[in-house]
């Protein structure tokens, strides 16, 4: 597929408080650094209390974490960066598959399984106030460093207080295999709907094991170093890192699978902590 084909899908225009948005938002140009961790059920299950969803049973009974760099060079709201932290998660109305695994697979407007993000700082206020007005995400606003070049990477979230930062993700590919890209889909809160969210991606990318990558986080009491610290993902050795200098995708608008009442989004807009 083409890059016009990929990219030339109906779009209709929301109003946000930083300007007009055109949805689905089409990322052409991007880098991108994943880790995925195992991570215990009882440390996940608390940061999804009230959101209507439990975390994904995996193999050996553990849940899986996301922590994500992006390095988003063009889009059609602009250039900037991003980072993530998201957990996977299926309804708690819902019929929890007995392999998840296997949901990556499938069809992602089909799967149970989807990402939950606990945390997403942004670079920019369009991103930041689109995310958080469109989608209900936890993002703020604060620099976030972006370097990935012949499988060596370090990326971080810089403390919008100053300091150290909050997140910082370092290390190499090593020995690698090619995979295409899952296409996502995302869980999240907002105007008491539980929403679901497509991301269609199109992206080659190399894989490894984390054996030589390292997730350091500060002391601080920012929520977002107090996330990786509490699901003990600082200095845990990921399952496997993805890296990518050609990710592409369209962030589709939401679609609600049902009435939820909405917690306190993390991050008021006139805080970064």
């Amino acid at each position: 597929m083409s890059d016009q084909d990929f990219f030339a899908v109906p779009r209709t225009t929301t109003t946000t408080s930083a300007g007009d948005v055109e949805l689905p938002i089409l990322y052409h140009d991007v880098s991108i650094v994943q880790a995925f961790f195992r991570c215990d059920l009882d440390r996940v299950a608390p940061k999804l209390a009230g959101t209507g969803l439990l975390p994904a049973r995996f193999l050996g009974g553990t849940a899986l974490v996301g922590v994500a760099f992006f390095e988003y060079r063009e889009t059609s709201i602009g250039s900037y960066n991003e980072a993530a932290i998201a957990v996977a998660a299926v309804p708690a109305q819902a019929r929890a598959p007995r392999l998840p695994s296997l949901e990556f697979f499938r069809d992602p407007r089909q799967r149970t399984v989807g990402m939950y993000i606990l945390d997403l700082p942004v670079t920019t206020e369009a991103a930041r106030a689109a995310g958080r007005e469109i989608w209900g995400y936890p993002k703020f606003l604060t620099e976030i460093p972006f370097r990935h070049q012949d499988g060596q990477f370090d990326c971080a979230v810089d403390d919008p207080a100053g300091g150290e930062p909050l997140l910082a993700l370092r290390g190499a590919l090593g020995r690698s295999l090619g995979l295409d890209a899952f296409h996502l889909t995302l869980y999240s809160n907002h105007r008491d709907q539980l929403v679901k969210t497509v991301v269609d991606v199109r992206c080659p990318t190399r894989v490894s094991r984390g054996t030589q990558t390292s997730l350091a986080a500060s002391p601080g009491d920012h929520r977002m170093a107090a996330n990786a610290r509490d699901l003990g993902l600082v200095g845990a050795t990921p399952l496997v890192v993805q890296v990518s200098d050609a990710f592409q995708s369209r962030l589709n608008d939401g679609e609600s699978i049902g009435p939820w009442e909405t917690p306190p989004i993390p991050y008021a807009d006139t805080e970064t902590s």
